[in-house]
Order: C-alpha cells, then sequence, then structure tokens
C-alpha cells in the first residue's frame, strides 16, 4: 500500500460496542440491583438511582415491578427497552458481519418505536388500555431495535483518520 493509500485509510471503529454494553449494563444493574440496596438501607445509593430514573421514567408503582416488596425505579416499559437494549447491544458482536443488511432495513428497528408509541399513544389517549404484556413486548423490541441499531451504526461510520500533508506525500 502506498502512502497516500495510507493516509486515506479509513478503518471502522469498535469502540461504540464495549462502551454501549458497558453503559446499558450498568444501567441494567442499577435497576435491577436497587430493591436489594434498599433491603440493605443503602438508602442514598438507591435514593440516586430512583432521582437519575426519574428524569426517564414517570415511575408509576402501578406500572412497575416489584422485587422482594420494592418497585423498581422505573416502569415496566422503560425496564424492558433497557433490558431489551442491553440485548441488541450484546447481538451487535456476532451479527457485524451483516450490519449493511441490517441498517438498511429500518423497518425493523421502526416498527417495534412504532408499536410502542402506538401502545403508549392509544393508551394516554384512552382508547386502548396496554397492558403489562403490552408495554414488556412493545418495549423490549424496541429497545433491542435499538441498542443494535444504534452499535452497528456507530461502528459503520469511518473513524477520522490522518489529513494527508498536501506537500511531497509519496515523493
Amino acid at each position: 500500500m502506498n502512502q497516500i493509500a495510507i493516509l486515506h485509510h479509513r478503518s471502522r471503529p469498535r469502540w461504540p460496542w464495549p462502551l454501549l454494553l458497558a453503559g446499558s449494563g450498568i444501567c441494567c444493574a442499577a435497576i435491577l440491583l436497587f430493591p436489594w440496596l434498599v433491603l440493605q438501607g443503602e438508602a442514598g445509593a438507591a435514593l440516586s438511582i430512583r432521582h437519575v430514573f426519574s428524569h426517564l421514567c414517570h415511575q408509576d408503582p402501578q406500572r412497575s415491578l416489584s422485587l422482594a416488596g420494592v418497585f423498581l425505579p422505573v416502569c415496566n416499559r422503560c425496564l424492558a427497552l433497557y433490558l431489551g437494549g442491553f440485548l441488541g447491544v450484546l447481538l451487535a458482536a456476532p451479527v457485524r458481519g451483516r450490519s449493511a443488511w441490517l441498517l438498511g432495513r429500518r423497518a425493523l428497528l421502526l416498527g417495534p418505536l412504532l408499536l410502542t408509541g402506538l401502545d403508549a399513544g392509544l393508551d394516554l389517549a384512552g382508547v386502548w388500555n396496554s397492558t403489562f404484556w403490552s408495554r414488556v413486548v412493545t418495549g423490549g423490541l424496541a429497545g433491542l431495535g435499538l441498542g443494535l441499531y444504534l452499535t452497528l451504526f456507530l461502528e459503520s461510520r469511518p473513524r477520522a483518520g490522518p489529513v494527508p500533508h498536501r506537500g511531497n506525500v509519496g515523493q
């Protein structure tokens, strides 16, 4: 490979997968460890977790799972979104070879997002009463699609490489 080709070579970044996996794993762990923290008397840590997720979720106890008698800091739909997102990021590694095909099939992402929006929107409008299962299934599918697509999209973008010198490159 000549010098100009080396300078123009742009590799694909691999940083999104471990960062997104760690970030989504930490979110899921915080949600699922919340009841344990409450039961252990770790009020400061538990309140911090609840506060962080309060900006992202309505935290309605009637729509939240209870573990050991303690309601999770997110509703069922958000829990499914987080767990589905973690699974989507996890599955991105083995399907990297098909990323162009998957990224080209936007319906695989937009379909679950549309279903989640319809389930939530029709429930708010009083047209449809969303159920535990409708919230979990639509949230989980949306999270799976978002985690997978976000990871594959970020990994498919070229990494910025060195800018070639305009002078006597290759001489």
